[in-house]
């Protein structure tokens, strides 16, 4: 698990306490998984949350056998004040990286501005 990153994640778990198995352990916050693994953090400072994603179309309405193709995660868009719409990180002004500014439903990104959290915008 040393070369295994997770860097600025939306993790969310309706109806129970979350609940993160690394390696032998077994992690009852993302805090703790943060503390113990320095996994979530960044420069010293967290990343990634544990909250409702509010989107337009909830994960439970799938099971976790069935297979999408992305023209159908279109209907997971987050909805206005989702953390998932602005809490992302800027991956061209952080890192200096040279991409493509859009999201997986083409919505252009700025260059400058907040970024979402996930595939997409708001």
């Amino acid at each position: 698990h040393d070369k295994v990153r997770f860097e600025n994640n939306l993790y969310w778990q309706d109806g129970s306490l979350v609940q993160i198995k690394w390696d032998q352990q077994v992690f009852r916050s993302l805090q703790d998984w943060r503390e113990a693994t320095g996994a979530e953090s960044l420069d010293g400072k967290p990343l990634g949350l544990f909250e409702n994603p509010k989107l337009t179309v909830q994960a439970e309405v799938l099971r976790s056998s069935q297979v999408l193709d992305v023209s159908n995660l279109l209907a997971f868009r987050p909805l206005p004040g989702s953390p998932a719409g602005t809490k992302g990180l800027n991956l061209p002004r952080r890192f200096g990286w040279d991409m493509v500014l859009q999201d997986f439903g083409g919505q252009r990104l700025t260059a400058t501005g907040s970024w979402p959290l996930g595939a997409f915008g708001r």
